[in-house]
């Protein structure tokens, strides 16, 4: 059955001016609908979409040719998908006080899409099932505890190659 959308300019236009403004996101006339929390949601997509791809920061990507703009476009929007999965599993976890068991307060993960397969690496706070059952998704989790070459993840570490990604906090 397909998902009904009743898209209000109104209310994106609070939620916007709310992300821009740094101010809370008030709770529409009528209650936290479905709708409403989709057009949040959708508030919240468009402002880290507009953040751009952190991997190409300070490129002018105008200057690029259109096969490689298009392939940084379409990896962007993968991973930023995959990310936005990420968070709402977690958070769910969070409701459901089931994330203690898998995540300490803090968890860190990096998200790639490799030939078209997007995958979660838990780097630091943790566990290597924290996102089972997250539909569709794949994590490269380290899946034997004695192998030496995931000792960062069994010492809630991180790999030394990706520390200054995961320090930064955009």
């Amino acid at each position: 059955m397909p998902l009904p959308v009743h898209f209000e300019k109104r209310l994106a236009e609070s939620f916007l001016d709310s992300l821009k403004n740094g101010k809370p996101i008030e709770c529409p006339e009528g209650g936290w609908t479905k709708n409403a929390l989709l057009a949040a949601a959708g508030a919240c997509h468009f402002a880290a979409l507009s953040q751009g791809p952190i991997m190409h920061e300070g490129v002018d990507l105008d200057t690029l040719p259109d096969e490689r703009r298009e392939a940084i476009t379409l990896q962007f929007f993968a991973e930023l998908e995959a990310a936005v999965r990420v968070y709402s599993h977690l958070t769910m976890l969070v409701a459901m006080a089931e994330y203690d068991a898998v995540c300490k307060p803090v968890a860190k993960a990096l998200i790639h899409e490799e030939d078209g397969i997007r995958i979660v690496n838990p780097v630091d706070g943790m566990s290597p099932n924290a996102l089972d059952g997250m539909w569709g998704m794949g994590s490269s989790a380290p899946e034997a505890e004695d192998d030496d070459s995931v000792d960062w993840w069994k010492h809630g570490g991180t790999p030394p190659d990706i520390d200054d990604e995961l320090d930064d906090d955009s």
